[in-house]
């Protein structure tokens, strides 16, 4: 067992490296592509690359829950963050707008490309 679990082990290190490698280059080139053609996308029979475009929130629940309403905040004084989160809209500059159009303080949002990588089925 111990002989076995030598060599396979190094073995599926080795094969997940080069995976990880190739994907990186793959991402890298699509976002090489879709800095010159925000609509770019791959698609082959081998399967296809694409974006998702997310917000990544940072938020500071201390300085937040004297400003939030009380219908997002939970009795022991904990921060509803998923239900908040539904009613804000982030800026630009990172900054975050209520829906009375207030900054409100302690949030940033960031937007991110995500590039997904999918094979086609059977593929490993």
């Amino acid at each position: 067992m111990d002989e076995t679990n030598a060599w396979y082990v190094p073995a599926t290190k080795t094969r997940q490296d080069e995976r990880e490698a190739v994907e990186s280059r793959i991402k890298d080139y699509y976002m090489t592509q879709y800095e010159s053609n925000p609509h770019y996308r791959y698609k082959s029979r081998n399967g296809s690359v694409g974006k998702r475009k997310t917000v990544e929130w940072t938020h500071d629940d201390q300085q937040l829950i004297d400003k939030v309403p009380v219908d997002y905040i939970k009795t022991t004084k904990k921060l509803q963050w998923g239900d908040f989160k539904k009613t804000l809209t982030p800026l630009d500059d990172g900054r975050v707008v209520n829906e009375d159009g207030e900054i409100v303080p302690g949030v940033t949002a960031t937007s991110v490309i995500n590039v997904t990588i999918k094979p086609t089925k059977g593929d490993d």
